[in-house]
């Protein structure tokens, strides 16, 4: 496989991971169906999903953009 196209790759997939864990951490996607397990996780977890989702995501967009 080209390098330029591994990059590209793992530069979506950074971005979509960011995506997903940035939305764990706001609670916009459920990591529990059970509500109190939700809120628990939400307080004790989601701050660090709120800040680690856009660094993921900002990552992304380097190694795709950079890969070029």
């Amino acid at each position: 496989m080209d390098l330029a196209v591994s990059g590209v790759l793992s530069g979506i997939l950074m971005i979509v991971g960011g995506l997903s864990v940035y939305f764990q951490g706001t609670g916009k996607l459920p990591v529990s169906r059970n509500s109190e397990r939700q809120s628990t996780w939400l307080v004790s977890i989601g701050p660090i999903f709120k800040i680690g989702g856009p660094i993921m995501i900002v990552g992304g967009l380097l190694k795709l953009f950079l890969s070029f």
